[in-house]
């Protein structure tokens, strides 16, 4: 499922949490089995189960740390600005270095309207983008690790530059369900 649309400006990742607690009141009995946080979705996620243990059982968490990488807070910042511009040619350019860091900016124009639609971000309101992308460069979620109760199952993998290694170890050092 994805997140909700026309989010207030501030709208913060705990915020994020709380509306996917609602949908799961509202549309599953209050309840689900488990979580599956990806990305984004895992940052989603971490605040989601400190906040919210008795909405599920289990969650997983797939390449999410406790905090973004510099690397990609610095590409989130320049992702921001062009937003905040209104350059969404350049937005789009600019996120594409997620996948293709190292590509000229010429090369990263080119696909960039067709690598949104393949993301879904094709008629995402820009407010809603800005609103994320502040979240995600405010998000550290060390503080509630430890206040996580479900089991966790963690999946990263070496090479990730968002979610560096080590940050990925920190935070399963700090969920004590943590596998």
């Amino acid at each position: 499922m994805g997140r909700r649309r026309t989010m207030p400006q501030g709208h913060a990742i705990t915020d994020m949490a709380d509306d996917y607690a609602a949908l799961i009141e509202d549309h599953f009995g209050g309840a689900v089995d488990v979580v599956v946080g990806e990305s984004f979705g895992g940052m989603i996620g971490q605040y989601l189960a400190a906040r919210h243990p008795d909405r599920f059982r289990h969650l997983v968490l797939v390449v999410a740390g406790c905090e973004l990488s510099e690397w990609s807070e610095e590409i989130d910042r320049r992702f921001l600005a062009a937003l905040r511009a209104g350059d969404i040619a350049a937005a789009r350019a600019i996120s594409l270095e997620y996948f293709v860091p190292k590509a000229t900016e010429f090369m990263r124009r080119l696909p960039g309207a067709a690598m949104w639609r393949l993301l879904g971000l094709d008629g995402v309101p820009v407010g809603d983008l800005i609103v994320e992308t502040e979240a995600g460069l405010a998000f550290d979620s060390r503080a509630v690790l430890p206040e996580i109760t479900v089991p966790v199952l963690l999946i990263a993998g070496d090479r990730d530059q968002f979610f560096p290694r080590a940050v990925i170890d920190e935070k399963a050092a700090l969920i004590p369900s943590a596998r």
